[in-house]
């Protein structure tokens, strides 16, 4: 520009892009055809672009910076190095401890380079054997599969483009409301406000629905174990004790108001504040419940998810679709309580 100032380049032409990698276009440029190749290093390497030291030495300056380094070149010739930054957003840090805090494992998976991701990863508190780095898009849906095939339940967090295979392949994909339509698309659980706390918010409303869930089924099971023998006179004879027709209808209506009152109680929930979020206040049965049955009650909803998934997804299959849905960084987060 300062060697042409009033050079004028036209539209480019022959555009090839590679998710993940960069691109390459044909420009005219005074009535010259120019190759213009911006990408990163392996993109770099794949289109047979050498960066000297000089290059090398710019772009891990900014990648220790935790930015990350795009080539510039032309006509195969290395010209220039740019520096993007993507800023942490003001509630990730706080959000991202309460998971951790709730006994969450908490994964990072970037397409962007090792160096860059270790360093987001520290402002983060995230252990770095759980970053994974220069992860292409359509390996991402692999990432999260492979956890899966742990016997993890993975729920993934993501706002791009490049997210949307991800957030599809997890059992829970959860996409900021100001992200990319095509990951809203994509997504089981779509947040209005772009704020990670609504995160995990998210889980631990979902936890309180469900531990309200196990509590109106124990109530309804003891009652009606209870009330269903006493009210077939099966105590009669040794006990001389039953329970009249009437009464009976009356206690089982009372039995189903029990049930819906109880469940009424969800509209007194609160948000909770993240900073006194603990394993205990996270777990689905609460203190009260013992360890063993609080983990068969995990165990059973986890396997109860994945066969309503499967089921959804047969129905697709066979063209029935169901949706309530109008129209950078991952985050998996791992329930492993």
């Amino acid at each position: 520009k300062n060697e042409f100032p009033h050079a004028k380049v036209e539209e480019p032409v022959a555009v090839e892009i590679e998710p993940g990698l960069g691109l390459k276009a044909v420009v005219a440029f005074r009535e010259t055809e120019r190759a213009v190749i911006i990408g990163n290093r392996k993109w770099m390497e794949l289109t047979l672009v050498a960066l000297d030291g000089q290059f090398e030495t710019e772009m891990q300056s900014i990648e220790n910076d935790g930015a990350t380094a795009v080539a510039v070149a032309i006509d195969s010739k290395a010209v220039g190095i740019v520096g993007l930054s993507d800023t942490l957003k003001d509630d990730a840090v706080r959000a991202i401890s309460a998971l951790m805090r709730m006994g969450v494992q908490v994964h990072m998976i970037t397409g962007d380079n090792k160096r860059t991701a270790d360093k987001i990863a520290s402002k983060l508190n995230i252990p770095e054997t759980n970053v994974q780095a220069e992860v292409l898009p359509q390996h991402k849906a692999a990432a999260v599969q492979n956890l899966q095939s742990e016997g993890h339940v993975v729920a993934m967090v993501g706002d791009g483009i490049n997210d949307s295979p991800a957030l599809a392949q997890a059992d829970i994909g959860i996409a900021l409301g100001q992200g990319s339509e095509i990951a809203i698309d994509a997504a089981s659980v779509v947040l209005i406000q772009d704020k990670l706390e609504d995160v995990v918010v998210a889980m631990h409303l979902s936890r309180h629905v469900f531990r309200r869930i196990v509590l109106n089924f124990i109530w309804a099971l003891g009652y009606n174990t209870l009330g269903i023998p006493l009210a077939a006179g099966v105590f009669y004879p040794f006990l001389h004790i039953g329970l009249p027709p009437q009464f009976a209808g009356l206690a089982m209506a009372f039995s189903s108001v029990s049930v819906v009152s109880s469940s009424l109680h969800l509209r007194y929930y609160k948000r909770p504040n993240l900073d006194d979020l603990t394993k205990a206040s996270f777990s689905v049965g609460g203190e009260a419940m013992c360890a063993c049955c609080n983990c068969m009650l995990i165990c059973f909803s986890r396997q109860a998810y994945r066969q309503l998934n499967q089921t959804d997804d047969d129905w697709a299959d066979d063209g029935v679709v169901f949706s309530d849905q109008e129209d950078g960084y991952g985050l998996e987060l791992l329930d492993v309580v």
